[in-house]
């Protein structure tokens, strides 16, 4: 395996197995160099008493000193400032608290009726109860476990565990009971439960809940619904008072008895495993070790509490009213004669006054450091500190050299290693033992293959390994959230300092110079080559291995502040997996960068100052994204463009070159911060290009970005090549794209050298080139000539040009080309319609329709042959466009209008007109253009075919200012042709005379004279004349002498 690998999957062994047998040595407190006592008080006595009440328990808890007293808690903080509750209505039996943010608390109080939870805020150096929330329980609540974010684990005093969930909203609290069905069965077996509890913890690495009664120690684990359910129970036959937890190898707990003897629990599998793979009272068993027994010198009648903490267990026997330590498993630092070997060092301590409660401040078996605190029923009595072996061995050092030599000469070389390096983290000089740290130093040649390395490394791979598990141990904690911030912090400080000073001094001594990797296979301590090993490859080789374990550490360092700060920023879940399991299987640089970016994305800019603040011990890929995500979240996005550009190398490098353009588009995309950084990308690698021409074919048209973009690089006055691709690529577009116009207006501003096009979007350019430069008689004179051009050229954009035309000259010939042009798109438009709103049937064949559509699309076409093509498509309106187009031609005959007029009529009946309706819209568009040459005789046959009467149409003609001449002209056919309708004769002739009536006495004569021909002509043939009837003869007659009177 590589040496990475196998420095991130060492472990220490455990504390409480390394070195020589344990023995169990009594010493008088003042020879007892491990723990030192204070006895003083951290607030007044009156406190209590000036509530009228007496401390049952004191906790310490997450930096508060938590006092239950019968019916009321006060809580000290760290600046020995007290604030209490309300007294409550029942028993107090427990209570947990935690900062849950900078001004927030969270505290939950277990009573013998249920569970009291509150929001406390703290502000102004008060404190305010914002919310309270009380759940009721059938069970008292004797001890309150925090089992992860959100979740707490009750111990009832039946010995019987169940879920409480605290969710926290801003100021507003959640709290719920997990009631499944498991935690049905256990409630239920509970009510007939004779056992009482006493003690209890949970074991965070594990998940189990220890549960200490008057008759049994029982393990309970959560199981897959999220319920906690009982796996083993152990009988005890001697009284217990305390289960503690134990750091030695396979024991979960040490059971604290009665007289002061202690028994490890080891935990091991059951022989039947479950069947399904989940946890059952089958799955795990319980045994108790050797009872370990203390000192016949040390006096313990009836112990009553019980503590632990950084490898040391305190009791206190109420009955000599004395306490006990337990230093345990003390390394061999010889500060006493024949100490050459691991022993627990048991102390006896008389207080002469009654104590309630113990507790520890501190990680519990972290460390060799810590506080334990013994109160009284008013206030705290004693503080005993553990004091480390480091230090110790520094006082005894720095008290006398020769002493200090002669006890550290004693130790082993890797303890000492270990131990030179823990002094110096508080202060002391490696240099001043460089000469015996030296000789430790040199690597041991086992073979010809093989290399081990030094006893001084291996020291310093232990302490440096320990400190990385004790970091790793605190991430995966589920201590309060305040808490582990803090602890992460400190134990993080620890290690970089310790790594500092240790590469300061290797540095000097050259023991990190290595010139040449020989790829060894790295097995923990030792390696292996397939070629000889000097003496030289061997130091070469340990100068690897230390540094790797120095950057290792650092590494460890960087993930836990990362860590750190997504705890802080509410998104620890994105943590994924264990600190040494991500140092093991990843590459740390790369989770350190994907960390980054995760803090990053929360948009918190407090966040993001720390990791500028602290920027340097970041990868360079997290560096520059830190650099310009804080230019960002300040509101100046144009400091960070600006970065970002200088920075391109690096920003390709790091493939971020997506990110950061996403990033400023949303913080400013009117600074076009992806054409600016394209433009730079493209400097240093014009292969960019179709990336770039990607980017403005994306671009929408509106709000004016693709403008805006297109401005920005042919600003850019130091990339001309790129102008001409982009020109090439503007000119490519079709004349019926929108962008068209802008194209148009951006290559006459930047391109007023531009030359004629021989394609239809070039020409178009040029054109407006002329237009910008004010040639209003030439750019109008192209324009025209590109409207009515015989190349492919779309309807759309013949039209666009013809408006240019008419808006720099405006002509005959360009006005008659528009007035056709829009006939064309009137005539596509209904052809596109029928073809898309397809019934089955086509006015012709399909492929006629599509032929029509692409000529009239593509080309300008001349009058005739519009007109030829509208006429094939009387059915769908076409008729308009051959009206539209004889408006304009005077020349037409009256067959062709004709025509073209009833084509329009009956279009207008069949779309749902009727009759009179359909001539009334024709007479009032098209009489207007043609005057006394429209032909009114198709009108008058169109409403004829409808049933309409001869009085009835006339009347309409007149509503709708048709001349009486038109009018007459086309009725006297009807008399002429008097069979041709349905007319009677006699009617038809009298309507004519009325109508001679209303026309002015200049045209009368000929009207007057016209009819008498006609009705002379009909007279005289009145024998041959088919349908006439006497009383129309009559009539005629009488209309005779009537035309007659009216011509005199």
């Amino acid at each position: 395996m590589s040496l990475r690998e196998a420095l991130a999957s060492y472990k220490v062994s455990n504390s409480m197995e390394r070195g020589c047998a344990q023995e169990i040595v009594a010493r008088p407190i003042s020879s007892n160099y491990y723990v030192r006592t204070s006895f003083w008080r951290l607030w007044d006595p009156s406190l209590v008493n000036a509530f009228g009440e007496s401390c049952r328990r004191v906790l310490f808890t997450n930096g508060y000193h938590v006092l239950l007293c019968h019916r009321r808690i006060i809580i000290v903080d760290k600046n020995q400032q007290p604030f209490s509750f309300p007294p409550f209505g029942c028993a107090i039996n427990d209570a947990y608290i935690e900062r849950v943010s900078s001004r927030s608390l969270l505290v939950v109080v277990g009573l013998a009726k249920g569970v009291f939870t509150a929001l406390i805020r703290h502000e102004d150096h008060q404190y305010y109860i914002r919310k309270t929330f009380h759940t009721p329980t059938s069970t008292s609540v004797s001890r309150i476990h925090r089992l992860k974010k959100d979740l707490f684990g009750l111990c009832y005093e039946n010995c019987t565990v169940q879920i409480l969930s605290v969710e926290l909203f801003g100021d507003e609290l959640d709290v719920s009971m997990w009631k499944g069905i498991e935690n049905w069965r256990t409630m239920a077996s509970s009510l007939f439960s004779r056992r009482t509890h006493r003690d209890s913890f949970f074991d965070q690495a594990t998940g189990y809940l220890m549960v200490l009664s008057d008759r049994d120690l029982s393990l309970w684990a959560c199981i897959e619904e999220g319920e906690f359910r009982v796996q083993c129970s152990l009988d005890l036959r001697q009284e217990a008072v305390a289960v503690l937890p134990c750091n030695a190898k396979g024991a979960v707990a040490i059971v604290v008895l009665r007289s002061g003897d202690r028994v490890p629990v080891l935990v091991r599998e059951a022989s039947k495993r479950p069947r399904l793979g989940l946890l059952s009272p089958s799955a795990l068993c319980m045994e108790a070790q050797q009872v370990v027994k203390l000192p016949a010198s040390i006096s313990a009648i009836s112990v009553s509490h019980a503590c632990t903490g950084a490898n040391t267990i305190i009791m206190y026997d109420e009955l000599t009213m004395s306490l006990i330590t337990i230093v345990q498993n003390v390394q061999p630092l010889p500060l006493h004669e024949k100490s050459n070997f691991r022993a627990d060092v048991v102390s006896q301590i008389s207080l002469n006054e009654k104590a309630c409660s113990l507790s520890f401040e501190g990680n519990p078996g972290a460390s060799d450091r810590g506080m334990f605190w013994v109160y009284n029923d008013r206030t705290s009595i004693m503080s005993l500190k553990r004091v480390s072996l480091s230090k110790l061995m520094r006082e005894k050092y720095l008290d006398s050299k020769i002493e200090g030599e002669k006890l550290l000469a004693k130790l082993s070389p890797e303890y000492y290693a270990e131990l030179l390096i823990d002094a110096a983290l508080g202060g002391f000089s490696l240099e001043r033992m460089s000469s015996s740290l030296n000789a430790l130093l040199l690597p041991v040649v086992k073979d010809h293959s093989t290399l081990r390395v030094s006893p001084a490394a291996i020291g310093f791979t232990n302490f440096i390994t320990t400190e990385m598990d004790k970091m790793n141990e605190i991430c995966s904690s589920s201590s309060s959230y305040w808490e582990q911030v803090s602890d992460i912090n400190r134990s993080r400080q620890r290690l970089l300092h310790s790594c500092t000073a240790l590469s300061a001094f290797l540095l000097q001594g050259g023991w990190l110079d290595c010139a040449t990797d020989h790829h060894l296979k790295w097995s923990c301590f030792e390696a292996r080559a397939n070629h000889p090993i000097t003496q030289s490859i061997a130091i070469d080789a340990q100068a690897q291995y230390l540094g790797t374990l120095l950057d290792l550490a650092k590494h460890t360092s960087i993930l836990a502040w990362l860590y750190m700060l997504l705890i802080e920023a509410g998104k620890s879940e994105l943590f994924s997996g264990t600190l040494s399991q991500a140092l093991r299987d990843n590459d740390p640089m790369d989770l350190e960068v994907r960390y980054t970016f995760d803090l990053l994305s929360c948009g918190d800019l407090r966040m993001t100052e720390k990791l500028l603040h602290e920027i340097q011990l970041l990868p360079p890929k997290a560096q520059l994204a830190v650099r310009i995500h804080s230019w960002v979240q300040r509101g100046k996005p144009e400091e960070a463009l600006k970065v970002a550009k200088e920075r391109m190398r690096d920003v390709l490098k790091f493939v971020l070159f997506e990110y950061v353009c996403d990033l400023l588009e949303g913080a400013s995309s009117e600074l076009l911060p992806t054409t600016h950084l394209l433009l730079e990308h493209y400097r240093l690698d014009p292969s960019v290009t179709n990336t770039l021409l990607n980017k403005l074919e994306s671009l929408p048209t509106s709000g004016g970005a693709l403008k805006r973009n297109l401005k920005c690089i042919f600003d850019a006055d130091d990339l001309p090549q790129l102008w001409d691709v982009v020109f090439g690529w503007m000119e490519q577009h079709n004349l019926t794209d929108e962008r068209i116009e802008i194209f148009a207006s951006l290559a006459a501003e930047y391109r007023k050298d531009m030359n004629f096009s021989s394609t239809p979007s070039g020409r178009f350019f040029y054109c407006c080139s002329q237009e910008a430069q004010g040639n209003n008689l030439v750019a109008a004179k192209l324009f025209g000539e590109l409207a009515r051009a015989p190349l492919a050229v779309p309807l759309s954009a013949r039209l666009v040009c013809i408006e240019h035309a008419l808006q720099n000259a405006s002509s005959d010939a360009d006005k008659l080309t528009q007035f056709l042009l829009l006939l064309q798109k009137q005539l596509v438009e209904l052809l596109e319609t029928h073809l898309s709103s397809y019934t089955g049937d086509f006015v012709c064949a399909r492929s006629v329709i599509e032929s029509d559509v692409s000529l009239l699309q593509q080309h300008c076409l001349e009058g005739r042959v519009l007109f030829e093509i509208a006429g094939r498509y009387h059915a769908l309106g076409g008729a308009s466009v051959e009206l539209d187009i004889l408006k304009i031609n005077s020349g037409a005959s009256e067959e062709v209008v004709s025509r073209a007029l009833i084509g329009m009529v009956t279009f207008l009946k069949a779309a749902g007109l009727n009759a009179e309706e359909s001539a009334k819209r024709v007479l009032h568009e098209y009489l207007p253009y043609f005057q006394e040459s429209f032909p009114v005789y198709p009108i008058i046959l169109f409403l004829s075919f409808d049933g309409k009467g001869v009085e009835e149409i006339v009347n309409t003609l007149l509503a709708n200012e048709v001349p009486p001449i038109s009018i007459f002209g086309a009725l006297s056919r009807l008399v002429h042709d008097y069979g041709s309708t349905s007319f009677s004769l006699s009617n038809t002739v009298q309507v004519l005379i009325s109508i001679i009536k209303r026309m002015p006495k200049e045209e009368r004569s000929v009207c007057i004279l016209h009819l008498l021909q006609c009705i002379r002509g009909i007279l005289a043939r009145e024998d041959r004349a088919v349908g006439l009837t006497s009383s129309d003869v009559v009539a005629l007659k009488t209309a005779e002498e009537t035309l007659k009177n009216m011509s005199q």
